[in-house]
């Protein structure tokens, strides 16, 4: 499966930073799947434990660089507790059964009936960086419908923090786009997703641009399952 150019807007490197940090002891991915299925536990905000697939590039072992990483945020359909439902969606879809992407993959799961916590995600980040070599100066968000609105209130909570941000069929609050302005952005939508989200794409990319913001606007013709096939190579 050839690797869309929009994929290596989230994970393309020139060249890894090499890093010297101890390797930790992981449990081993499932049989016939390249996504180790994980479990965070913390009761800040709320009770929002949850499960989270981890996807390590096959060389991960065999050096001591520090990676890049890439947060995925699911939309609304993919809650709950069961992972699967996440494997099969969008980016975590993508590098399911892959071994040659060149990043680290972090694809929580939001628990049914919740919307996804800010301080939640900050934290499970944190959890990951202290066991994992990740370097800290590529660490990238996208996520698609209430992922991606999450992921640009994730992003104005702490824009240092983040390279760049890719919103797939999900608005955003212009509001936040000040707090954005050194974090590169790309927007994606189809033009036969719901009116609110196409609108809502357009008025965030329209407000980052106000802002001096370094964003991209890309328009496909068809619905969000579209857009989610023309950014991470994988149709659902």
């Amino acid at each position: 499966m050839r690797i869309s150019r929009n994929i290596f807007f989230l994970v393309v490197s020139v060249a890894l930073v090499a890093g010297c940090s101890p390797r930790l002891p992981r449990p081993a991915p499932p049989v016939a799947s390249s996504q180790i299925e994980c479990r965070f536990e913390t009761d800040i905000p709320r009770p929002l434990s949850g499960g989270y697939l981890l996807y390590l590039p096959e060389s991960y072992d065999r050096s001591t660089n520090r990676w890049p990483l890439v947060l995925f945020l699911h939309g609304e359909g993919q809650r709950g507790g069961d992972l699967d439902l996440v494997r099969g969606h969008g980016l975590s879809r993508f590098v399911e059964n892959r071994r040659d992407i060149p990043c680290i993959v972090v694809s929580p799961q939001c628990p049914s009936g919740s919307r996804w916590s800010a301080e939640y995600l900050d934290l499970l980040l944190d959890d990951v960086m202290g066991y994992y070599r990740v370097d800290s100066e590529r660490i990238y968000l996208t996520g698609t419908g209430m992922g991606a609105r999450a992921a640009w209130e994730l992003a104005a909570r702490s824009p240092g923090r983040y390279a760049a941000v890719a919103a797939v069929s999900g608005g955003g609050s212009p509001s936040l786009a000040r707090s954005l302005r050194s974090v590169a952005a790309r927007v994606y939508h189809g033009d036969k997703d719901p009116s609110p989200v196409v609108s809502e794409a357009k008025s965030m990319a329209d407000a980052l641009e106000r802002a001096g913001g370094p964003v991209t606007l890309s328009r496909y013709a068809g619905d969000a399952g579209t857009a989610w096939s023309a950014v991470y190579g994988a149709r659902d």
